[in-house]
């Protein structure tokens, strides 16, 4: 089978369903909801409060309230993307690595095993060239009084029609495949990317390999970079290394080293053509 520019949700829910049912997984499967967040947040809510806690996944051919960071609409039409949400208990006491940044570089790999040159940009999208491909969103809470993570995760399979609401370009993985003539089956690499995310998701040890990983590999690595401090005024710099605990660091006009954490912002600065 060749990957189509859509995902086929169908056949992406019948591995699914195998798949949960022998990593015991509670799994929702919807043509169509608001929020996977939401959605497997009341699965998390039964299954937490009814025996012991398993890790929790919803995926859904379409949403209708999506959100990114900082409130962003995701356009999450049926067909045009991976998107999923998961719930996993959160036995990370003492981990300094980030799980978001581990877990886009996990999603990373996977897709550069599959030929696809996808780069992790700080501090939890994937980009394909200088396209926006996909985004996490991480929060914390709780759930019949065990501490959790909960995890949205939307990567394009079809390039967005309308114009991206972020101000920055989007990719479809499907598009890409397609035009660079490979052959893969869509539901086997997206059911590759949901057991990816679960199984780092539940093994917090291996969070600072992975983040170690995109210390200096990474999408804004000595790009020239504009930074939108949480306070402060903006300013250009060169981004530089990512540190053990997820911080990114710049390299300011004066020679100055400054880290920056996930309530900053970095966009990078178009390079400039003669």
């Amino acid at each position: 089978m060749t990957v189509d520019a859509e995902l086929d949700f169908v056949a992406l829910g019948g591995h699914l369903r195998d798949t949960a049912a022998c990593g015991g997984w509670q799994l929702a499967l919807d043509g169509r909801v608001d929020s996977t967040n939401r959605r497997v947040r009341d699965l998390a809510v039964n299954t937490f409060a009814h025996g012991e806690p398993a890790p929790c996944l919803a995926v859904a051919a379409e949403q209708t309230a999506g959100r990114g960071r900082r409130g962003a609409v995701w356009q999450s039409a049926p067909g045009a993307g991976l998107w999923f949400s998961l719930v996993v208990p959160d036995f990370s006491v003492g981990n300094r690595a980030p799980p978001a940044l581990a877990l886009a570089a996990r999603l990373a790999a996977c897709l550069v095993e599959e030929g696809v040159p996808v780069t992790v940009k700080w501090p939890n999208d994937l980009y394909l060239g200088d396209a926006k491909l996909g985004g996490l969103l991480f929060e914390r809470s709780t759930f019949a009084g065990q501490p959790a993570w909960l995890v949205g995760v939307g990567i394009n399979w079809r390039a967005p029609g309308a114009p991206p609401t972020g101000g920055y370009p989007a990719v479809g993985l499907g598009d890409w495949l397609l035009a660079e003539g490979r052959h893969r089956a869509s539901e086997r690499l997206a059911c590759r990317l949901i057991e990816a995310a679960l199984a780092l998701m539940t093994c917090p040890a291996s969070w600072p390999g992975w983040v170690d990983a995109l210390c200096r590999e990474h999408h804004l690595f000595r790009e020239l970079v504009e930074v939108l401090p949480q306070t402060g005024s903006a300013f250009n710099a060169t981004a530089d290394e990512i540190l053990a605990d997820g911080r990114l660091t710049v390299e300011a006009a004066d020679g100055g080293i400054v880290p920056l954490g996930p309530n900053d912002r970095v966009r990078k600065v178009p390079r400039q053509t003669e």
